[in-house]
């Protein structure tokens, strides 16, 4: 009925593929840290049989590769540091916030449609009692008399008072309900800008 768009879904639209993205990049951050720590692993037991074989071996060469395999480590720490935090403070909020901004848009097109189906069968109404005052005004004029007169009439005052209420609807609906529907829709489309 109204082309009107209720809502502006760009920011819905943006949310989720950020959200599934910075998910996806924290389970590469994680595998990677997970995969960093095994190889620090493997090569530390490596390195424990090869000190067991050469155990009073102090070499510089021993020292920059237990440096190496504790930097290696520590990077692996970082990297799962940093996959917590785009999960938790990134991917998550992102995903919720979609979910609720769809939830809520939703309800505002349930509601719009809901409006919508009153207005349409309101004018179903305004075109039955029309088409009333149609059959009422050819009756009255092939056998006038006071019957088909008082049926003429009422059909008529019934005619007008429901074209009267259909007006009237559509008015509310155009000025009133359907800009109040479109605020709506903007504040929930915003609403990410506004929750951190």
């Amino acid at each position: 009925m109204y082309d009107v768009p209720i809502c502006r879904r760009s920011r819905v639209q943006v949310d989720h593929p950020v959200s599934d993205f910075t998910q996806q990049l924290s389970q590469v951050y994680e595998a990677h840290a997970e995969e960093l720590q095994r190889l620090v692993e493997n090569f530390r037991k490596r390195n424990a049989e090869l000190r067991k074989e050469r155990p009073a071996c102090q070499s510089s060469v021993f020292n920059a590769w237990e440096t190496l395999l504790a930097e290696v480590e520590v990077d692996s720490q970082a990297h799962s540091d940093i996959a917590s935090v785009l999960g938790r403070q990134v991917a998550r909020p992102l995903l919720e916030r979609t979910f609720h901004c769809k939830i809520q848009a939703r309800k505002v097109f349930t509601h719009r449609e809901s409006f919508e189906t009153i207005l349409s069968k309101t004018e179903e109404v305004l075109s039955k009692c029309r088409q009333d005052y149609k059959a009422a005004y050819a009756a009255c004029c092939q056998s006038p008399s006071a019957v088909t007169l008082a049926a003429y009439v009422e059909a008529h005052n019934a005619y007008v008072q429901q074209l009267g209420a259909t007006n009237g609807m559509i008015e509310e609906y155009g000025k009133e309900t359907l800009p109040q529907l479109l605020r709506v829709s903007e504040a929930i489309a915003n609403f990410g800008l506004y929750v951190r």
